[in-house]
């Protein structure tokens, strides 16, 4: 699958680059579905990285945070995304963490340097977000 992929972008390279519907580009469609490997080649054929888009407005980051990829929250840092942008909705890549209750992407943000006091647009911090939506307690212990 990997090698047609790459055929089709070497065949159109601004495929790796245009958005499609709603400016969802194949960068958030990697990061979703935890592609690492697509994601990797389509930074380096010149994906941008903090592109929004999505009727949420949110960035790959977002979409890999919001359904608990961890491994495409650490790839796509590791590639300098930013995750105190924040979507649509106000919320940044830790509120985002939290609200969804993945306390592994907690845990990592925190240990990166988040600030867990971070307010959102609504003035709720993480910690405010855990205690009241989140049924799971770790994200909660995690930001005490």
């Amino acid at each position: 699958m990997m090698n047609h992929f790459i055929e089709l972008i070497d065949a159109d390279s601004q495929l790796a680059t245009t958005p499609v519907n709603d400016n969802i580009t194949l960068l958030h469609w990697a990061a979703i579905n935890s592609r690492v490997e697509i994601a990797k080649y389509l930074i380096n054929k010149g994906a941008k990285i903090d592109a929004f888009g999505g009727a949420l407005n949110s960035t790959p980051l977002h979409w890999a945070v919001r359904d608990g990829k961890l491994d495409m929250v650490i790839f796509l840092l590791s590639y300098d995304a930013q995750p105190l942008l924040v979507d649509g909705e106000g919320f940044s890549c830790i509120h985002l963490a939290t609200i969804f209750g993945h306390s592994a992407i907690v845990a990592y943000l925190v240990a990166k340097g988040q600030d867990i006091n971070l307010p959102d647009k609504s003035g709720l911090t993480p910690l405010m977000h855990a205690a009241h939506k989140v049924k799971n307690r770790d994200p909660t212990q995690l930001l005490i």
